[in-house]
């Protein structure tokens, strides 16, 4: 019986995140979903913190992972509180009536991006076949349409758009995300 016991509670504290899992390693997570892409060239790095010297550039980023982690733990603790596990009641819950510009002001973001990127990948695309510009765009938007319509079902267009095409624009899912889910379920 006793030993059996102890198994069951050695069995418990490994099932059980510990402290780098539960508030170190969420921080990190969002560092690399949230700017990872944007740091991706290491030219920002190199600006904002090796600017600084070596000592200096660990510290600032030891300052900027400190208050990432915070934001990450602060919206957790949020979430669980106000019982907000979905984005819509998240951001009710968090803005009030103000929910609904966020919403729109977001969407014009979205839109704007979607912009940006149709325009480059018709130009690239135009550059490289020589063919109509507009062809070349209306062939990105179809493109994006269909692998978004298309999704996970379809699994090589997930494999290929997912991993690797998206991954590098630094716009699409990554490794991170999985994690992400983790450490939200493991917090909550």
């Amino acid at each position: 019986m006793q030993a059996s016991a102890a198994a069951a509670a050695r069995g418990s504290e490994a099932a059980r995140p510990g402290w780098f899992a539960k508030y170190v390693l969420p921080g990190f997570i969002l560092k690399a979903a949230i700017i990872g892409g944007g740091y991706v060239s290491g030219r920002e790095l190199e600006q904002y913190f090796s600017s600084q010297g070596p000592l200096g550039g660990l510290l600032g980023m030891g300052i900027a992972m400190a208050i990432w982690s915070c934001v990450y733990a602060a919206t957790l603790e949020f979430a669980r509180v106000h019982h907000s596990y979905d984005y819509r009641t998240f951001f009710r819950n968090l803005l009030g009536p103000g929910w609904v510009v966020f919403e729109i002001a977001y969407l014009l973001m979205i839109l704007t991006a979607l912009s940006v990127f149709t325009s480059v990948a018709g130009n690239i695309f135009h550059n490289i076949s020589g063919w109509p510009l507009l062809m070349c765009e209306v062939g990105f938007m179809t493109t994006v349409a269909a692998t978004l319509r298309v999704g996970v079902s379809f699994t090589p267009v997930a494999r290929l758009a997912g991993w690797r095409v998206m991954t590098i624009c630094g716009c699409g899912p990554r490794p991170a995300n999985t994690a992400i889910s983790a450490a939200v379920s493991t917090r909550l």
